[in-house]
């Protein structure tokens, strides 16, 4: 990611401080200068030209805005893929349970069950209905929806005089 220019900062020096923004480990104009030797030889800044660059157009400072920037960058990636990899199991945990939920059902009322000893036990038809409805309610937790009713519900005795007139007995 290259730096950007900051006022009366030429290419060259800007390119620079791209170099030192990517330096791995602790950065250093001293360690840096021998590296760009070797990348660009001759065309390479001086040290001393690289120390007054730093010093001129705040390196230090924007070496900790672009590191900050790089953490910030790996945290929302981490939780983009903790994001997918929930999308994912949700989608194999969805299948799977729907999969379930068919095989259950078609104990339940396959017409192909033609003989006595093919037909489900009434054990087995109530143990493949419990299995339905709880793959149901996995399925409703992974869709994010509401598996149980949670509103109350309140039942009010009203004893009525008239048109007019009523007086509360109890509310349960």
């Amino acid at each position: 990611m290259p730096a950007k220019l900051a006022k009366r900062e030429t290419r060259k020096a800007a390119d620079a401080c791209t170099a030192y923004l990517e330096m791995s480990g602790r950065r250093s104009v001293r360690r840096l200068q021998p590296m760009l030797v070797e990348k660009l030889g001759d065309e390479a800044p001086s040290l001393f030209s690289l120390n007054l660059w730093s010093m001129s157009f705040n390196w230090v400072k924007r070496a900790e805005s672009f590191d900050r920037e790089v953490e910030e960058r790996k945290r929302e990636l981490a939780i983009e893929r903790e994001s997918e990899y929930r999308v994912m199991v949700r989608d194999e945990r969805l299948n799977a349970a729907r999969a379930a939920r068919g095989a259950a059902m078609k104990l339940i009322v396959d017409p192909k069950l033609r003989t006595v000893k093919e037909r489900p036990t009434p054990r087995e038809v109530e143990a493949a209905a419990n299995a339905i409805a709880r793959v149901g309610d996995q399925e409703r937790l992974d869709l994010g929806e509401a598996t149980e009713r949670t509103e109350e519900t309140r039942v009010v005795i009203v004893r009525s005089y008239g048109e007019n007139s009523q007086e509360i007995i109890d509310s349960i």
